[in-house]
């Protein structure tokens, strides 16, 4: 699935049993979306990669509560390797998260171990540059990457399954490196909600997408 209309196809295939007017409705825009940038192809190379390195970086974002009959939130993720997405990925949360900082923690577990697999991979190629050592994951949510990089088990998050603390684990073992980044910057932010027509232009800069040259 092409990672630009993620969020849509997650959306709707909620309602594959018994979809309303609407939903087919938004179905068909998706599908003329999809006619109208057919030539589109993901770009590697770019600013953030280098002959020499990889540059493995990985960006994580949720949409709090986002699903108003469950309430539950769900988990967004895209990994870019040379420069271009390379796995992706927008589904709902198995729990119901009770803030915004368990509901941001979760996907950026998730994505830890979505690191281990890229950096097993990479190392079994015979990958052995040092960026592979400490993979970057990028946050927007401040109170999520201090619990992870506190070991401090606050009162605040006892409630939060120990599943979810592997992405502590691999930021203590120097394994993961986590990083801010504005919302704005964030190529995975497509992936949580609808965007209105200039955002979702950056949307698709940001994840490389341009049309193929003839």
């Amino acid at each position: 699935m092409r990672c630009d209309i993620v969020f849509t196809a997650s959306v709707l295939s909620r309602f594959l049993v018994n979809p309303s007017p609407a939903h087919i409705e938004s179905a068909k825009r998706v599908l003329q979306y999809l006619k109208g940038t057919i030539s589109y192809s993901i770009t590697y190379g770019g600013p953030n990669y280098s002959q020499q390195r990889l540059d493995v970086r990985l960006y994580t974002d949720s949409d709090y509560a986002g699903d108003r009959h469950k309430y539950k939130s769900a988990s967004r993720y895209v990994s870019f390797v040379a420069g271009g997405p390379t796995s992706w990925q927008s589904r709902r949360q198995t729990v119901v998260s009770q803030s915004t900082t368990e509901a941001e923690y979760i996907p950026m577990s998730e994505l830890a171990k979505e690191a281990a697999w890229i950096r097993y991979l990479l190392e079994e190629i015979g990958y052995k540059e040092q960026d592979l050592k400490c993979i970057t994951l990028y946050n927007d949510n401040q109170g999520a990457l201090s619990l992870a990089e506190n070991p401090t088990f606050h009162r605040a998050s006892k409630h939060i399954a120990f599943r979810y603390h592997l992405v502590r684990q691999e930021v203590e073992e120097d394994r993961l490196q986590l990083t801010y980044i504005p919302t704005d910057c964030m190529p995975v932010d497509g992936l949580t909600k609808a965007l209105k027509t200039s955002a979702h232009i950056r949307f698709i800069r940001l994840l490389t997408l341009a049309k193929e040259a003839k």
